[in-house]
């Protein structure tokens, strides 16, 4: 699946990568300047979800999550902020499991920044921070704990920078190279 959103005056409520309640190999989602709540690599209630690759590179989202919504797995997430304006932006999904997640931050404005999922365990978390701004940064999730989180922050300005979880979730192993 290849989706592409370009510049638009509307407002998107929610994007999936995947489907409703549909399997799919790979998921491929561009962000070029729209303005959108929710954009997920997965699919929305069930399925199960191989690759999902994200470019944010423009526009104002609220919510990014690499992997599913509601239900189903994502194996591996990959999502990349190259600019643009994101609220929270997440490497796992939405109260729903992700093997393993790759968040890179390379320019951008983001307020919360999670390696793993919202209310949904990431396994492995790697975290690259080289560029952009972001007020906190997580190594694991929201709600949500991981096994291994790994997080390389060389560059760019984090105003917080944590290993672990927000609110709650364990973390077995938490790595931070500066």
């Amino acid at each position: 699946t290849n989706i592409d959103l370009k510049t638009s005056s509307n407002t998107i409520n929610n994007v999936y990568g995947g489907g409703k309640n549909a399997d799919a190999t790979t998921t491929n989602l561009t962000i070029e300047g729209v303005t959108a709540t929710n954009i997920y690599g997965g699919s929305n209630l069930t399925g199960t979800i191989n690759n999902s690759y994200i470019n944010m590179n423009s526009g104002t989202i609220t919510n990014i999550y690499g992997g599913n919504n509601q239900g189903g797995t994502t194996t591996t997430t990959n999502l990349t902020s190259n600019g643009g304006t994101t609220t929270s932006i997440y490497g796992g999904g939405n109260a729903t499991s992700t093997a393993t997640s790759n968040l890179t931050v390379n320019a951008g404005t983001i307020t919360n920044a999670y390696a793993g999922g919202d209310d949904g365990k990431v396994d492995n978390t790697n975290f690259n921070i080289l560029g952009g701004t972001i007020e906190n940064a997580f190594g694991a999730g929201n709600n949500a704990g991981a096994d291994t989180t790994n997080i390389q922050a060389t560059q760019g300005k984090v105003t917080s920078l944590y290993g672990g979880a927000n609110q709650s979730g364990d973390v077995t192993t938490s790595t931070i190279n500066t």
